[in-house]
């Protein structure tokens, strides 16, 4: 495999990683309304103003999240033709 091959293969595995972070603040932000928070209705009001009102709807979060996941595991598969163990594992 080649150099640059190489390189494309290590920012597709940081993007990735990327990818990943955003579910992960998005199930922060719901941790911290939700200590926040002292009623559902409550938890759920200030876990909707985190985001814009594109994204206020009931599963809009939920999709989003699933579609960052998918992503992070498509290119993460893909990187895993990485010759070095450091990258396999990362």
């Amino acid at each position: 495999m080649g150099k640059s091959n190489q390189f494309l293969l290590k920012i597709l595995t940081v993007l990735s990683l990327i990818f990943l972070s955003f579910p992960l603040l998005i199930y922060r932000l719901w941790i911290k309304a939700f200590n926040l928070g002292t009623s559902q209705s409550e938890r759920v009001s200030i876990f909707n103003s985190y985001f814009p009102d594109s994204l206020q709807g009931r599963w809009d979060t939920t999709y989003l999240s699933i579609s960052f996941c998918l992503l992070a595991i498509i290119l993460s598969s893909i990187c895993l033709k990485l010759s070095q163990k450091f990258w396999k594992i990362f």
